[in-house]
């Protein structure tokens, strides 16, 4: 799904619990940023958080990602000792996590209206 398609995301949110986290694939916010502005919008639409981000580790990827919630923020709500306390992932630290949402100052000019968090 390259930009979300608005009637299954209504179905989807209608499924997720409150706490709950809907995660969409789009395109890469450096490389397509009218596309990611364009689905940001249309998941802002349904939730009360919509941001984008990147998987850090992957450098030659060409998706991006829109991470959806209806109270459960992905930086606010970080549990530093729950991501401390996994001792057998060799990539995934509290470093990445924050790094995943990190933009580029164009780029928070350009999304400023659509990130909802």
């Amino acid at each position: 799904m390259q930009e979300p398609d608005i009637h299954k995301v209504d179905g989807l949110k209608r499924m997720l619990k409150e706490d709950g986290v809907f995660i969409s694939v789009a395109k890469h916010p450096l490389l397509e940023h009218v596309s990611m502005q364009n689905a940001l919008k249309n998941m802002g639409g349904f939730f009360p958080i919509a941001m984008p981000f990147v998987a850090p580790l992957r450098i030659l990827s060409n998706k991006g990602y829109i991470y959806a919630s209806f109270k459960t923020h992905p930086l606010k709500d970080l549990m530093t000792p729950k991501i401390e306390a996994l001792k057998s992932v060799r990539y995934y630290n509290e470093d990445i996590h924050r790094a995943a949402f990190a933009l580029p100052k164009n780029l928070q000019e350009v999304f400023k209206d659509n990130i909802k968090s």
